[in-house]
């Protein structure tokens, strides 16, 4: 499904792929026999992103009036990054010749230069910008919307300084990953494009908190 989905497709498509895409990572993580702490983290984080998409893709599918199409990079992204950690994953278990019942190297799983416990946070990051521009447009339609709106005031401020910092690290791994690339020929290509798609994306997570953010205003 990843090689049939873009940004021009339609908002259903990119909620089903990212909602699909989270299931899938989760199904595969948590059919590894050793679950440390980090990783028992990492899949109450994955389903707390799942517990986002459902409602999102049943509210997309049940009206015409919710305009999400701000979050159509998000998702992409969303879904391509959990496809592209659990093919590092599976990797990583190849080249420790381990498998499911015996591997126990979560320590040595990296996804763009980042751990485990990153990628966690590159997940919140998402599940939170999502969160926040359903609940918008589930409130909007409230009788108590002015309200109800208002009291997200403060997740939308703290999810724009996570994802603030996000942004900043980014920067400072293209801008090693670049400069390695040049002395090694090109061998990080698919890693630079990776981070180069985060970047875009997290800059419209940004977008859409600020947006939102000047609405409650």
């Amino acid at each position: 499904m990843a090689e049939l989905v873009g940004l021009a497709s339609g908002i259903l498509t990119l909620a089903t792929f990212a909602f699909q895409c989270s299931v899938s990572l989760y199904e595969t993580v948590n059919s590894f026999r050793s679950h440390p702490r980090r990783v028992r983290d990492l899949l109450s984080e994955l389903e707390a992103l799942r517990a986002v998409l459902a409602p999102l893709v049943e509210l997309v599918k049940s009206t015409s009036d919710a305009n999400l199409s701000i979050l159509d990079r998000p998702l992409l992204r969303c879904g391509n990054a959990c496809n592209e950690f659990q093919q590092e994953l599976l990797q990583c278990v190849s080249r420790s010749n381990s498998n499911r019942s015996n591997f126990h190297n979560w320590a040595r799983l990296t996804y763009m230069g980042d751990n485990i416990d990153d990628f966690r946070d590159l997940l919140a990051g998402y599940k939170a910008t999502i969160n926040i521009a359903l609940t918008y447009t589930t409130l909007r339609q409230s009788t108590e919307a002015a309200e109800s709106i208002g009291d997200y005031e403060g997740l939308i401020q703290d999810t724009k300084e996570d994802l603030g910092i996000r942004l900043e690290s980014i920067d400072r791994k293209l801008e090693q990953l670049v400069e390695k690339d040049m002395d090694q020929s090109g061998s990080n290509t698919a890693e630079l494009h990776s981070l180069r798609e985060e970047r875009l994306s997290t800059e419209k997570c940004l977008q859409i908190c600020a947006q939102l953010s000047s609405h409650i205003d």
